[in-house]
């Protein structure tokens, strides 16, 4: 099995029965600072919200995205910055926010880099999009919130199963929704440090891409579940 950072099953809907009071449900709830059903509720809520409100890292892919499909050109680093500037010129964003999504920019862009090097990206791809991240801690909560008994087992089945549909909305393979886990993972946690944060996640998609028993060698992407 690959194990999440508690060490259990990505496999496993919950990590303990409902109701028990273990160390995961306690640091889960200091975590994320979820202390009842209602806060827990809109968290996940928020995480599969696929039409709510746009982080910058979010939006700076989505306008390199539309360049590319619109012009149906490989979009470089200087247009893509170009691009970016045009869209904060017409919503009338402020300096300080337009050098905010600039450095956004660059953090990107020196990443997809680390990843061509190490086998997460092509050599001529880039991450379209980030919410591959949201929607993956929101099977984590989902199964957290069965753990701490915050829903019963058919809500969290649901939540996970909305997920999957969102995933399957957004990308065309496990690779390319690795890859956008990993930006988001990466943008949040690591600060450019390529360390554990880094390495960890990087290790597991080497495995799940290399061996032909993983579940991305077995399972079709697009195969909505029975």
């Amino acid at each position: 099995h690959i194990r999440g950072q508690t060490g259990v099953p990505r496999t496993a809907l919950s990590s303990t029965e409902p109701g028990s009071d273990n160390a995961d449900v306690s640091v889960r709830r200091e975590t994320w600072d979820i202390w009842n059903a209602h806060e827990w509720r809109e968290q996940i809520d928020t995480l599969l919200d696929n039409d709510g409100e746009v982080s910058g890292d979010e939006l700076v892919l989505h306008v390199r995205e539309q360049v590319a499909r619109e012009h149906g050109i490989h979009v470089d680093p200087d247009t893509w910055r170009d691009a970016v500037g045009w869209w904060c010129q017409q919503n009338e964003v402020h300096e300080d926010t337009v050098q905010h999504l600039m450095t956004i920019v660059g953090r990107i862009l020196r990443y997809e880099q680390r990843f061509r090097a190490d086998g997460v990206l092509g050599e001529d791809s880039y991450v379209r999009s980030m919410l591959a991240w949201h929607y993956g801690r929101a099977v984590t909560m989902a199964r957290w919130g069965l753990s701490a008994r915050y829903c019963d087992r058919p809500t969290a089945e649901r939540m996970i199963l909305r997920a999957g549909e969102l995933c399957r909305e957004n990308y065309a393979s496990w690779v390319e929704f690795s890859a956008g886990y990993i930006l988001g993972r990466v943008l949040h946690f690591d600060s450019e440090e390529f360390g554990e944060w880094y390495d960890s996640i990087v290790t597991v998609h080497r495995i799940l891409a290399d061996d032909p028993a993983s579940p991305w060698q077995t399972l079709s992407f697009d195969i909505e579940p029975v």
